[in-house]
């Protein structure tokens, strides 16, 4: 009886936390809009790499719809060093940056500073506000009441936005593990330290300590890197075609971080899939305009996995609908988990226009364009993307009204070539609605060519221009050489001695009963289902250019674009990831 009452007053001192905090929101906001006295680059020199972190945590963080995520680096003395506000600004204070940065070396403190920025980005996506508030607004008497009940949540809040600040500053590419071990301290435990030295800073009662938080890290560490390690893997299996296999990667994923990206990556399963059966059924539909995704479907993958002689035209239509059904949900799921996420827009949009679901597309493009207004983040080719997508969307809109806007799109597509000027589509769609207006195509199809020479859209710029080739093939692993592990239906004592010799970490895991036995170094990374090679990633050892290397090799099966202006292309057994002209890594995998 009195655990009844004490419960029911505990309720209703919430309840009257939370009124007083809707009540004064509106003053607590203003309150959050005070000037800040800008820390410069005169000041600090670090300042020119922090804000250039934030964009890197935040291109990976996931955020919320309430608001829009900003630095503001201060030179002000103030408590506590760093903090967020309502209206998605993420306070960072000189203090702070010195904490980060004494006497380590830069990539130490970059990666302390880029936990910091996960760690707000995180409150900040996930609203953690509304206790702080209560507190902020409880007297004195109402404050020891309620101590007891939010100080465990408050810690926890304290220690999930830990968690996801490291997942953040990992996905952006900084080493987490020096947060927690650098020359026998971690990163909580110098930071205390270095507040003790500051006495103008009190102790929070309601932050976990150094040690906590260190060992709540420490023990999700192992977890987080077997985590990791599925999502890394499911997007090298979606980039070779292994779709299926990817999936059961990304889902096992998407059980601990339900973030965008993962969405986004399954989205894209379906898509491909969708466009698979799309070419089966209706070829001129799925390979009349260029569609832009953060990774490019343009080619054809059939050679990738087996076939059904027993399809039809009907199933494969209704297999597309499906599937591509199933992409716009992913979409939409993953522009939900953070709605200033233009990727994810883009792809949205290009699988609505596919579902001919164009006024949609529209919409969702027009937001997409604002939102590159709104911030200065958007990378050029998201932009170009846009503007490329757009163009299909309105001539598409207006056949079904038989309103020609094809004069319309070819305006677009010129934004988009003024946006960034190497974005292949671009010029091929330009060369598409040409020939629809009888207008000369020919110099559109040989820019695009210039910028995108292989592929199944290359072979139709090729056929117009009447490009025919007499370059001499060789056998492909006379040109990239042979895997350094042998691809094997299973491993055996010889491939257990080779990663044995080639020192790799093992990092085993389970998934839906099946064994995952990944394998890694600086320079390869090997990944091994059930006891059998799936696939061999391995930095290339030539100094060939691509260029030069693509015109002894068949055409590929499948091109992805990626948005580090990285190209994978896969062929039959092999694919390979260029940049610049450049062969960076070459993945052997199992068909």
């Amino acid at each position: 009886m009195m655990f009844k009452k004490y419960h029911c007053k505990s309720i209703l001192l919430i309840s009257i936390l939370v009124f007083l905090f809707c009540f004064t929101s509106a003053n607590a906001f203003m309150k959050g809009q005070k000037k800040y006295h800008e820390l410069t680059e005169t000041d600090c020199f670090r300042v020119p790499e922090v804000h250039k972190i934030f964009k890197q945590v935040l291109a990976a963080a996931d955020t919320s719809s309430n608001r829009i995520p900003k630095l503001i680096l201060t030179k002000d003395d103030i408590d506590p060093w760093v903090f967020c506000l309502k209206n998605g600004e993420v306070i960072i204070s000189r203090k702070a940056i010195d904490a980060c940065y004494q006497d380590v070396d830069q990539s130490v403190g970059d990666a302390r500073i880029s936990l910091l920025i996960g760690h707000e980005l995180s409150h900040l996506a996930k609203d953690d506000f509304w206790e702080q508030s209560a507190f902020a607004f409880s007297s004195q008497e109402t404050s020891g009441a309620m101590s007891d009940l939010f100080e465990d949540v408050m810690k926890n809040k304290e220690l999930k936005a830990d968690e996801y600040g490291f997942f953040y500053s990992s996905i952006a590419g900084f080493d987490v593990q020096l947060v927690l071990d650098y020359q026998g301290e971690s990163f909580f435990q110098h930071w205390e330290r270095y507040m003790m030295q500051d006495m103008s800073v009190p102790s929070k009662g309601d932050h976990p300590s150094a040690d906590e938080r260190t060992q709540r890290l420490d023990q999700k560490l192992i977890q987080f890197q077997e985590d990791l390690n599925l999502f890394y893997n499911g997007i090298s299996l979606y980039q070779v075609g292994k779709f299926s296999s990817a999936r059961t990667f990304l889902n096992a994923f998407k059980e601990e971080y339900s973030g965008r990206a993962v969405f986004n990556a399954l989205g894209l399963i379906e898509y491909e899939l969708a466009m698979d059966h799309l070419r089966k059924s209706d070829p001129q539909k799925a390979d009349q305009f260029m569609l832009s995704t953060i990774v490019d479907t343009r080619t054809r993958a059939e050679n990738l996995r087996k076939t059904f002689a027993t399809r039809t035209k009907q199933s494969d239509d209704h297999a597309f609908k499906e599937h591509i059904e199933h992409a716009i949900d992913h979409f939409k799921m993953a522009k939900k988990k953070d709605p200033f996420y233009v990727p994810a827009r883009i792809n949205l949009s290009s699988a609505l226009i596919l579902a001919e679901y164009y006024n949609e597309a529209i919409t969702v493009l027009e937001e997409a364009l604002s939102i590159t207004h709104k911030t200065n983040v958007i990378q050029p080719l998201l932009t170009a993307q846009i503007y490329n997508n757009l163009s299909i969307a309105r001539y598409k809109d207006g056949l079904q009204i038989d309103v020609d806007l094809s004069k319309k799109a070819m305006g677009y597509l010129s934004q988009s070539i003024e946006s960034y000027q190497k974005l292949p589509a671009s010029y091929y769609n330009l060369a598409v609605l040409s020939e629809i207006n009888h207008l000369d195509a020919h110099g559109f199809f040989q820019t695009f060519l210039q910028f995108e020479s292989t592929g199944n859209y290359a072979q139709i710029a090729e056929n117009t221009l009447g490009i025919r080739h007499t370059t001499q093939q060789r056998c492909p692993l006379d040109v990239i050489g042979e895997s350094p592990i042998p691809l094997k239906p299973f491993m055996d004592a010889e491939t257990d001695n080779l990663i044995t010799k080639l020192g790799l970490r093992h990092k085993p895991n389970k998934i839906d009963g099946h064994v995952i036995d990944t394998y890694t170094n600086d320079k390869m990374k090997i990944l091994c289902i059930n006891r059998v090679v799936q696939l061999v990633d391995c930095v290339f050892e030539f100094s060939n250019y691509f260029s030069e290397i693509k015109m002894q090799l068949p055409r590929p099966c499948r091109v992805l674009e990626m948005l580090a202006d990285i190209k994978v292309f896969v062929y039959e057994g092999f694919a390979l990831k260029v940049h610049d002209n450049h062969v960076l890594r070459v993945i052997y995998f199992t068909l």
